[in-house]
């Protein structure tokens, strides 16, 4: 016997012939469960023209089935998803939702919120120093003293650089833990007189600039989101 048999063969071939499978005879029911993984289908064999509308569902995969694991890089990109279909329904804003931020850091020196780290710092920074935005496109200590250091852009170091480095920064709408802070609890915040640093206490001196940069939220947390405006004093 060759071990070859044609779809008109007898029984006992182990060959079975397109005209010999009856309609939805291979279904759910008949499959063993994980009998199709990548170990039994070819590369390319399951794509848009093997896959009916609507087969793939939050009903056909386990929770948790799609997760950074099983999604290549760039897989999802604005050829793989339609037009709006990413808008407000999809993005909540409220509790719990994508937008939704968390705030209470879970460990010392971070953030949760918005942040850079494709600019430098302009100096040897420490971790949690209010910085500006200096004219040559880096970061800097900011201080009331001046309006020069104090009324541009702002943020809050997140790590410590030389002069030259790229450096995180939380900015404005971000939630920033310290634990070294002690703040009372919803008093509004100052830049300070004193380079890179935060102060509960209005600047009084001859000169200087008087900015809010956020709130205290907590005696450790504060919500950074300075003001555009500041009064110079006389």
């Amino acid at each position: 016997m060759s071990g070859i048999v044609s779809k008109n063969a007898g029984r006992g071939s182990g060959i079975i012939g397109a005209g010999g499978i009856g309609a939805d005879a291979v279904d759910s029911a008949n499959i063993a469960d994980n009998a199709i993984d990548s170990e039994h289908y070819t590369d390319g064999s399951i794509d848009n023209a093997h896959i009916a509308d609507d087969a793939i569902d939050s009903e056909h995969y386990a929770d948790g089935s799609i997760d950074n694991a099983h999604i290549a890089d760039d897989a999802i990109d604005s050829e793989h998803y339609a037009a709006a279909s990413i808008d407000a329904e999809h993005l909540a804003v409220g509790k719990d939702g994508a937008l939704s931020l968390d705030a209470t850091p879970d460990t010392d020196h971070t953030a949760n919120g918005p942040q850079t780290s494709t600019l430098n710092a302009g100096y040897s920074s420490t971790i949690m120093d209010l910085v500006y935005l200096g004219s040559g496109g880096k970061w800097l200590e900011a201080d009331a003293d001046a309006t020069g250091t104090s009324i541009n852009l702002l943020g809050i170091a997140l790590e410590a650089k030389t002069d030259g480095q790229a450096m995180n920064v939380a900015l404005s709408g971000s939630f920033v833990r310290d634990d070294t802070w002690n703040w009372t609890i919803g008093v509004p915040l100052y830049i300070s007189g004193t380079l890179g640093a935060i102060t509960a206490t209005k600047p009084t001196g001859s000169g200087d600039v008087v900015r809010t940069v956020g709130y205290a939220v907590h005696a450790d947390m504060i919500y950074f989101n300075p003001s555009s405006d500041y009064v110079t004093l006389a």
